[in-house]
C-alpha cells in the first residue's frame, strides 16, 4: 500500500494549524523589528544591525555535520519488554514485562540497500557482555528485527529512485509516522555463555562476522515501536548524540579493540561538533543527573546553582554506589588478525535467500570493479571465488557484461560525435 506524502504537506499543515500570523516579528534580542528593517534595499546597510546578527547567526548556525552517515532522520518512541530477561541481566531498561521506556532513535544506512529504514534489521555489531543481579556473566549479540518485513532495492530501482527522490528513506518513515502504521523491530540477543564461549572454533568477538549457528541460543526481549515525529529536525536529530560507552548497570559492554577506540572517539566527536555541554541539550539530557561538571560553553542549564564544584561527600555532596553484582574480573579477550573468509561465505550461502540476491550481491561487486586493473583486480576476483565459486563465477561474467555494454555505449558515442561535425 502506497502512504500518503504526509511529508510533503509539513507547511500546509503548519498553515492549517495557524490561520493567522502567529505573532510580530522580532529582532534576535526580542524588540519587535520594523519592516524597514527587513530589506537593505534603499536603506544604510550599516545602520542596519539586524542584518549583520542574522548574517553572522546564519554564518554560523550549523555545528560541523557528522562524518559518517551525515544523512539520518530521528524518530521517538518506545522500548516495550516482552520477555523475562531477568535471569541474563539485571538491566532495568528489559525487566519488567510491559515496561516502556521513552526511545530516541537516528536512523542512516548500517546493511545493503533497503526499500527504507523500517524495512531492515539492524545489528549492533558488537559481542556485548552482560550479567544478572548474581553477578553471572553472558556474552550477546543483540538484533533488531523488523515486524513488517525485509525489503531491499534491486540496483535498478535504487539508482532510479535516487535520481529522483534523495529523501525516499526519510519521506517513507515520516509518512508511516503520520499514517499510524508505526514501525517496530522485535529486540533480540544471541547469548553463549562464558564457559562455551572459550570453547567455540571461531572469534566470536569480531564484529564483521555472524556466530555459527548452534553455537548460541536466541533470546526475544521486546520491542522497539516508533510513534511520534522529531518536531524540529536541528534540535531533535542533528544535536542528539549516540555514545557506545553509556551503558547501564547489568551491561558490561564489549571488551574488543574497536569498541574501547569507539568509546573514546565517539566522545572527543561530541565535544567537537556540540561543545563539552551537549549533555545539556534536552534530547541529550539524563532523567536523573547528579554531577560536578559544570561551567563552559552554554547550554549550563542550571549550572548546579549553589552546589560546591568539588566533591564534598562529608557535606552531603552526591555519593558514589556500589553495584555488588558487577563482575570483578577482568577478562582477557584473545582476538585473531587472521584473513578469514568463512564469515562471507556463510554469509551468502545461508543467510542469503534467493538467486535473485545472489546475482544481485554479484552486479554490485562487478559495478565495484570496473575501473579495477591488472593486480588489484585480480587479487579482488580470487579472494571473491575463494568466498564462493558461484559468487566468483557471477561476478566475472557480469564483469564482462558491463565492460561489453560500456565499450557499445563508447562506441555510440563517438559515431554520434562523428555524425554531428560532418558536413551535410
Amino acid at each position: 500500500m502506497t502512504l500518503p506524502d504526509a511529508a510533503a504537506q509539513q507547511l500546509p499543515d503548519y498553515r492549517r494549524r495557524h490561520p493567522i500570523p502567529v505573532g510580530v516579528l522580532t529582532k534576535v534580542s526580542g524588540e519587535p523589528l520594523d519592516l524597514r528593517d527587513t530589506v537593505t534595499l534603499n536603506t544604510n546597510i550599516f545602520d542596519n544591525k539586524n542584518y549583520f546578527r542574522v548574517m553572522s547567526h546564519f554564518n554560523r548556525e550549523r555545528p560541523p555535520e557528522r562524518v559518517v552517515q551525515a544523512k539520518g532522520i530521528g524518530a521517538f518512541g518506545y522500548f516495550e519488554v516482552t520477555h523475562d530477561v531477568s535471569s541474563y541481566t539485571k538491566a532495568d531498561v528489559f525487566n519488567g514485562i510491559g515496561k516502556r521506556t521513552p526511545v530516541m532513535t537516528r536512523f542512516s544506512v548500517d546493511l545493503g540497500t533497503p526499500d527504507g529504514y523500517r524495512k531492515t534489521n539492524y545489528y549492533p555489531l558488537h559481542t556485548y557482555e552482560i550479567y544478572n543481579k548474581y553477578g553471572e556473566i553472558f556474552f550477546v549479540k543483540f538484533s533488531f528485527r523488523t515486524e513488517i518485513g525485509v525489503y531491499n532495492l534491486s540496483n535498478a530501482q535504487a539508482a532510479a529512485i535516487r535520481a529522483e527522490d534523495r529523501d525516499y528513506y526519510s519521506r517513507d518513515l515520516y509518512n508511516a509516522i503520520a499514517a499510524k502504521e508505526y514501525p517496530s523491530w522485535r529486540l533480540e540477543m544471541d547469548i553463549i555463555s562464558k564457559d562455551d564461549i572459550t570453547r567455540v572454533d571461531y572469534d566470536p568477538f569480531d564484529m564483521t562476522r555472524l556466530w555459527k549457528k548452534g553455537t548460541y541460543k536466541t533470546v526475544p526481549i521486546g520491542r522497539l515501536v516508533l510513534n511520534r515525529h522529531v518536531d524540529n529536525h536541528f534540535k531533535g536529530t542533528e544535536l542528539a548524540v549516540f555514545s557506545p560507552d553509556n551503558l547501564v548497570p547489568g551491561i558490561s559492554g564489549p571488551h574488543d579493540s574497536v569498541f574501547r577506540s569507539r568509546k573514546l572517539a565517539y566522545t572527543d566527536a561530541q565535544n567537537y561538533r556540540l561543545g563539552v555541554n551537549f549533555e545539556n541539550i534536552f534530547v541529550n539530557s539524563p532523567l536523573y543527573s547528579k554531577t560536578y561538571t559544570r561551567d563552559g560553553v552554554p547550554p549550563v542549564l542550571d549550572n548546579m546553582r549553589d552546589a560546591p564544584n568539588y566533591l564534598t561527600n562529608s557535606f552531603n555532596g552526591p555519593v558514589p554506589y556500589v553495584d555488588e553484582a558487577r563482575p570483578k574480573y577482568l577478562p582477557m579477550i584473545l582476538q585473531s588478525n587472521a584473513v578469514d573468509l568463512q564469515p562471507s561465505a556463510e554469509f551468502y550461502n545461508e543467510i542469503v535467500e534467493s538467486d535473485a540476491h545472489r546475482q544481485r550481491i554479484a552486479d554490485t561487486f562487478a559495478a565495484s570493479l570496473l575501473t579495477v586493473r591488472g593486480d588489484v583486480l585480480k587479487k579482488a576476483l580470487q579472494l571473491i571465488t575463494l568466498v564462493n565459486v558461484d559468487l566468483g563465477h557471477r561476478v566475472i561474467l557480469a564483469l564482462k557484461k558491463l565492460r561489453q555494454e560500456s565499450a557499445q555505449t563508447k562506441r555510440e558515442q563517438l559515431t554520434k560525435c562523428f555524425a554531428d561535425v560532418e558536413p551535410n
